[in-house]
């Protein structure tokens, strides 16, 4: 089927855009990525009017998700 030839395809290729990079979309379809951990700035550290946040941490995807072993997607469990 085709959709499955799209499937695959879309799994074999990383997600790089503005809001993941180097996420993966595994088989149940979840898509692995970072997780940040932002702090919201106090007016002093604020250098513009959209200067809201800074980073203080990164959460690993593959410890932030429900691993694959423990999935409870349909089409995996067949």
């Amino acid at each position: 089927m085709i959709s499955e030839t799209v499937a695959e395809r879309m799994r074999a290729t990383p997600v790089d855009d503005v809001f993941t990079h180097g996420g993966q979309i595994r088989p149940d379809g979840r898509l692995i990525h970072d997780f940040y951990i932002w702090q919201v700035k106090s007016p002093a550290e604020s250098k513009a009017s959209w200067d809201y946040y800074k980073p203080v941490g990164t959460i690993d995807g593959h410890q932030a998700m429900q691993p694959l072993s423990e999935t409870r997607c349909p089409y995996l469990k067949t």
